[in-house]
């Protein structure tokens, strides 16, 4: 076997542990599961993943179930910390509040007041890099951030109007989305043109050899953290491209199912350097006057027919945030 067919060996094995991870923060997440999730022996596993990582399989969950809760503190405003503590796999709030402040510098309480009282606003992860999209993305797992945007009360009508008549124009629809079977090839750092880029160039090529490349293909761009959360270095990317059940993968891919489930789906032309201006507008424009919340499912962005543009764009993006009556 090739080193390169050993290394795309073991970063499909490692992807579809933390993918199992992520799913997976509630529960115990013993040794033995994660060991047979990933098709390594448990005594090899942690030096596996630290050498592959550059952190501790311990540290990575550690830091995953803390952001996770960051989001879910943010996200839901009324819900209590021990609920959510239970949800990422604390056994007690106190448990969760002493990890949290090591890793944040202060509890969750003061953490949702704090992050709340920035007015922020409505903006999915990732959507802060103008380099967003199929060249670094936006949404994913929930792991998105807001703000209590309630600043001088003086200014709720005039706003609101605005975004009603803004909101109007935008081609959003609600729609009950399958979910897609794909073939993904994972980046792990900093969601940037530069970065992000040679990930959709491996998984072009990867596809284009097998004849995967046909009019009409889907192509998925899914963001899992949210730099403002989760350290760039750490920051996880998926390059998505919609297959058939049944087809193997190889070359370092792996296969994942994105999507399902009622989503608000943003349909525009968008060009390289205005994915964040497509967020902006899903998330601080129509949502505030849809009657719909985000859910805590993946967002991502579709690319309807990437055979059809041009390399550079613009390209026929769908901006999908899945939402639940408000």
């Amino acid at each position: 076997m090739r080193r390169a067919d050993t290394l795309h060996r073991y970063e499909s094995r490692v992807n579809r542990l933390i993918d199992h991870i992520v799913n997976n923060l509630s529960g115990p997440l013993t040794l033995e599961e994660m060991a047979a999730v990933s098709s390594f022996s448990p005594f090899h596993l942690h030096r596996i993943f630290s050498t592959v990582m550059g952190e501790t399989l311990a540290a990575f969950i550690r830091r995953v179930r803390i952001e996770r809760a960051a989001v879910l503190l943010l996200w839901n405003p009324t819900r209590s910390v021990t609920d959510i503590a239970f949800a990422c796999g604390f056994s007690s709030s106190q448990n969760l509040a002493r990890a949290f402040t090591r890793h944040m510098g202060m509890p969750p309480g003061v953490y949702r007041r704090c992050r709340r009282e920035e007015g922020c606003g409505l903006t999915p992860a990732g959507a802060g890099n103008d380099d967003n999209g199929k060249n670094g993305n936006a949404g994913g797992m929930g792991l998105w951030h807001g703000g209590d945007a309630a600043g001088a009360s003086g200014h709720h009508l005039h706003l609101a109007h605005s975004l009603l008549e803004r909101s109007a124009t935008m081609d959003v629809r609600i729609e009950e989305m399958p979910r897609f079977h794909v073939a993904y090839l994972r980046h792990v750092g900093p969601y940037t043109e530069a970065t992000i880029g040679p990930v959709w160039g491996r998984l072009m090529e990867w596809a284009g050899a097998r004849g995967l490349l046909r009019p009409g293909v889907k192509t998925l761009g899914v963001s899992w953290d949210d730099p403002e959360v989760t350290p760039p270095e750490h920051c996880r990317y998926d390059a998505c491209i919609v297959i058939a059940p049944g087809v193997e993968v190889d070359g370092g891919c792996a296969t994942q199912e994105v999507g399902g489930g009622l989503y608000a789906v943003y349909r525009r032309p968008v060009a390289c350097g205005q994915f964040t201006e497509a967020w902006n507008e899903l998330f601080g424009q129509w949502l505030p006057t849809s009657g719909m919340q985000p859910d805590d499912r993946p967002c991502f962005e579709l690319y309807n027919d990437v055979m059809q543009a041009p390399p550079e764009g613009p390209w026929d993006v769908s901006i999908c945030m899945p939402v639940r009556p408000l």
